[in-house]
């Protein structure tokens, strides 16, 4: 009787129990054990994990980039808890990860890519060849490190100027594709501030490259490179500066010309080459720059006839698969808004050959699932098959060898039906859309965080600082020069007279008379009272109310204003030498210019009040009242 998934307990540790699915198809566990034995990197001790469980670990933190490192693990081991119960307790700690790291080191991961890796598109790959040439592609990008002092001894910023150069600490990393399949054949990893054109040649030691058309941009053209290339059995078809070889020896039938190169290329000497220069232009109008901005190629083909100049000009735009290669790596496998998870230089080596061994791993699934149905690999979606990785991960941990070959032919199957519309040309500028911040860039002293307790509280390391500075005094804050012993209105609790003038003087505490004297000796002042500078909003209008002039900064105005009126409120005075505050007129006096309207007019329903202020017609603002402008007049007069 066949056992249950429940019954089939094991006794075995969790680490010995992980199956990573598909990745196994690519990377089988015996030939981890191969490797662990050549390098003799097998652990003393095993605890909770070993190192073939860190290596499957290292290339699923590119399968999962969201997860944190304990939760990749989790996800790896998920497919146990239906048959044990301490999984959850098997899970070792982060420190545990970091521990394990550093006793596998990076040559191992090093060298499980260059297994894994290489060209392994056939004839009958559609577009991995062209006149029996294997089409290859070079470019490079950098990757984001911590900014830690371990990594800072090995990786540099773009540039040494502060204000300018790069977020983080960079390393760069150059990439050998296979354009048929975008496998990535090669890798090469060096400080930033290293050339393309130096890098170039190192990765190209690593290679034999007979029948092989390799494909690079403006930046990794160098003499050196071609002639390498050439002494290794492949060709060169590169993008070429407006500066670089202008001067013809023959002119060839398609337009195309004729040069020589020279390994020390800046003096002219050492041995020479005869290379092929052409020239093309867009005609579509759509393009930008269309018939008027050149494009020119260096090529070792030579024959006219074999290799015509459009076809060569058509053919170096499948450099534009290196591009996409960059983009899975950076996107999808990695989130390049983020930087590398380690925080050491050896680290980060691991890290890098780990993202590339799992790019390795998802392409060539995606070639086995191509080939049965005679597609491009190219036109198979990359995400789609992350996804399909995924959702078989669990079903392949619980099944056994029979059924799990079914589930894997069935598995390739989904993966080749997941198509991608046919690509489109693509015509890029050269342009990055960055987002600005209006913070300062970040500066050593910020990046560590001061070490504090655990149990420490805001409340027990914040003080209040007492105000020891006169008001003048301190930064920011604007005083009048002259302020006399005056006091809004406003301010005096207690007081109910109307006709009580818009300044008066600070009454005096000590004084029996005085509103403030029960208020200063006795009662004590409200929390949450409001103060006096901040203005108040009419509850109905929501609109702040107007200042008194003893409220208005700078304005200095008499101690002593008995029976003084606004003179905004005063109507057919027509003197613009009018002081500010002038003696209300007599309405009872015959020749005050208010008797006549007090009398006999009468107020008509819809006037317009003459505290509503008229707006200007061309920009809608407020116009100034007579009041308001003989202020400014005087608020400018005693500005220094």
């Amino acid at each position: 009787m066949r056992l249950t998934i429940p019954e089939n307990g094991l006794d075995d540790k969790v680490c010995h129990q992980i199956d990573m699915g598909m990745v196994q198809e690519v990377v089988p566990p015996n030939m981890l054990e191969e490797l662990l034995d050549t390098y003799q990197m097998w652990e003393e001790r095993e605890r909770k994990t070993n190192m073939i469980g860190m290596i499957y670990w290292l290339i699923a933190l590119h399968l999962y980039p969201k997860l944190s490192q304990r939760d990749v693990y989790a996800k790896m081991v998920s497919g146990l808890r239906t048959m044990r119960d301490d999984v959850p307790k098997e899970i070792p700690a982060k420190s545990a990860f970091s521990y394990r790291r550093e006793q596998l080191g990076s040559e191992i991961m090093q060298e499980l890519f260059a297994q894994v890796s290489g060209p392994k598109a056939s004839e009958q790959t559609p577009g991995a060849f062209w006149k029996g040439m294997r089409l290859l592609a070079i470019d490079g990008t950098v990757e984001s490190v911590a900014d830690t002092e371990s990594n800072r001894e090995s990786f540099r910023y773009s540039v040494d100027n502060e204000s300018t150069h790069s977020p983080f600490l960079q390393a760069r990393l150059l990439l050998l594709v296979e354009c048929g399949t975008h496998l990535i054949c090669d890798g090469e990893i060096s400080s930033c501030r290293q050339a393309e054109a130096r890098g170039v040649l190192l990765l190209l030691e690593r290679w034999r490259l007979e029948k092989s058309l390799i494909l690079w941009d403006s930046g990794f053209h160098s003499s050196a490179a071609i002639f390498d290339v050439r002494a290794r059995g492949g060709h060169v078809l590169g993008r070429l500066a407006c500066n670089i070889l202008l001067n013809p020896l023959h002119t060839l039938v398609d337009g195309s010309y004729l040069v020589y190169i020279y390994q020390d290329q800046t003096h002219h000497k050492g041995e020479r080459m005869l290379v092929r220069v052409i020239t093309y232009t867009f005609t579509d109008a759509r393009i930008p720059g269309a018939g008027e901005q050149v494009y020119r190629l260096v090529t070792t083909l030579l024959d006219p006839f074999l290799y015509p100049a459009r076809e060569m000009a058509v053919l170096y735009h499948e450099r534009w698969h290196v591009e996409l290669v960059i983009d899975e790596t950076r996107t999808h496998l990695r989130l390049s808004a983020r930087t590398l998870r380690s925080l050491t230089p050896e680290g980060v080596i691991q890290e890098i050959y780990a993202l590339l061994v799992a790019h390795t791993v998802i392409r060539t699934l995606m070639l086995r699932a191509a080939e049965p149905a005679h597609i491009p690999p190219t036109q198979i979606s990359f995400t789609a098959t992350i996804h399909i990785m995924d959702d078989n991960l669990l079903p392949l941990g619980l099944v056994e060898a029979p059924r799990r070959l079914r589930i894997v032919e069935s598995t390739l199957k989904e993966i080749g039906e997941q198509r991608l519309p046919r690509q489109r040309v693509r015509i890029q500028a050269r342009v990055v859309k960055r987002v600005r911040s209006r913070y300062e860039r970040k500066k050593p002293e910020h990046l560590q965080a001061p070490a504090l307790e655990l149990d420490v509280e805001f409340q027990e390391i914040i003080a209040v600082v007492p105000c020891k500075q006169g008001l003048s005094e301190i930064p920011g804050l604007t005083v009048a020069k002259e302020a006399p012993d005056l006091l809004p209105i406003s301010t005096i609790r207690g007081s109910q007279t109307k006709k009580s003038p818009a300044c008066v003087s600070p009454p005096d505490p000590g004084d029996p008379s005085s509103p403030l004297a029960d208020a200063s000796s006795s009662a004590p002042m409200r929390p949450f009272a409001k103060p006096s500078h901040v203005r108040e909003r009419d509850s109905k209008t929501g609109r702040f109310k107007a200042k008194g002039l003893s409220e208005i900064s700078g304005l200095t105005v008499a101690k002593e204003a008995p029976d003084l009126l606004p003179i905004s409120t005063i109507r057919g005075s027509q003197t613009r030498e009018s002081p500010a505050c002038v003696s209300p007129p007599d309405l009872g006096d015959p020749s005050s210019s208010l008797a006549d309207a007090s009398s006999s007019s009468p107020t008509r329903p819809f006037a317009k009040s003459s505290k509503t202020r008229e707006r200007d017609s061309k920009t809608g603002r407020f116009k100034a009242t007579t009041l308001e402008m003989f202020l400014a007049s005087r608020l400018r007069s005693t500005l220094p």
